[in-house]
């Protein structure tokens, strides 16, 4: 064979030529034969073979010899065995390739949840009906330092709602801002007919005619209330500033949390990948089991 790939020279075995009296001659040698192919790697694992075999003798050319086949239409492919061997490996294959390439985007998302700000992102409803509530009760996850059920979630909407639309008195901010209103309405607030008006924090307060030195003390009054409305905005601004903090602190939790939910589902989805594909591919294999 000229274009034969094997190492040693001759792969076919030695045996008897038939000579017949007209001169043919009748060669079937037992032998494995390999022989270079042309692949086409295009669409691997895919790809397309064409192998030829050509065989010739080194020692006559071809006027002095021809080969010829038995058979017109080409060898006895009667007892041909196809081998399993290439199913396997298409098959292993392509599952890696899935795997290799869902691996591949799965951590991309991973990665995006993770690293999320709250300043580019906001979390849809539905991500957080979905990777905080439902799968992580699926997956049997729990949130250190927080249970999240449907309950918990209604009740965050509905106090973030009442926030905004009631005033709160309780902390320091709101108590500054009351005095700060009174101070520049209260003398507007006079009762004339009980003779009393209403101090910043809701004291009745006598009323009678000013003095000279009253009005002299009470001149201070107005820096008093710039200093107070300073305060009062120094005061929002770190007010603010904490409670974005917290929002944004909690967001990114949220994120984080959310990425580690897709990634155990991930290894849920691997896991029952590989060894469902092992066993389809192991059944596959024509000659696994022995009849």
């Amino acid at each position: 064979m000229y274009n034969s790939a094997d190492e040693g020279f001759d792969g076919t075995y030695q045996t008897n030529v038939v000579v017949t009296h007209n001169g043919s001659c009748l060669y079937v040698p037992p032998g494995i034969f390999k022989s270079t192919c042309k692949i086409d790697i295009t669409w691997f694992p895919f790809d397309d073979q064409h192998c030829d075999m050509k065989f010739g003798s080194w020692t006559y050319d071809g006027n002095q010899l021809d080969l010829v086949l038995n058979s017109e239409e080409g060898g006895d492919l009667s007892d041909f065995i196809m081998n399993g061997e290439w199913y396997l490996i298409g098959s292993y294959f392509n599952c890696i390739m899935f795997m290799v390439a869902s691996s591949v985007v799965l951590t991309v998302l991973v990665l995006n949840y993770h690293h999320r700000s709250p300043d580019r992102y906001v979390m849809p409803n539905w991500v957080r009906l979905l990777f905080l509530q439902w799968l992580p009760c699926v997956l049997r996850m729990s949130r250190p330092g927080k249970k999240i059920t449907k309950k918990t979630i209604l009740m965050a909407n509905r106090m973030k709602e009442m926030e905004l639309q009631e005033r709160s008195s309780k902390s320091l901010l709101a108590n500054v801002l009351d005095i700060d209103d009174d101070f520049r309405h209260g003398n507007s607030a006079a009762n004339p007919a009980s003779g009393y008006i209403r101090s910043a924090y809701g004291t009745p307060l006598s009323t009678r005619p000013a003095t000279v030195e009253e009005t002299s003390a009470s001149l201070p009054l107005s820096g008093m209330q710039k200093e107070l409305h300073t305060i009062l905005k120094e005061l929002q601004f770190i007010t603010n500033r904490m409670k974005k903090a917290d929002e944004d602190g909690e967001i990114v939790s949220d994120w984080k949390f959310a990425a580690m939910v897709v990634d155990r589902l991930c290894l849920f989805i691997f896991t029952l990948f590989t060894v469902l594909a092992t066993i389809v591919i192991l059944c596959r294999a024509p000659h696994i089991i022995v009849q």
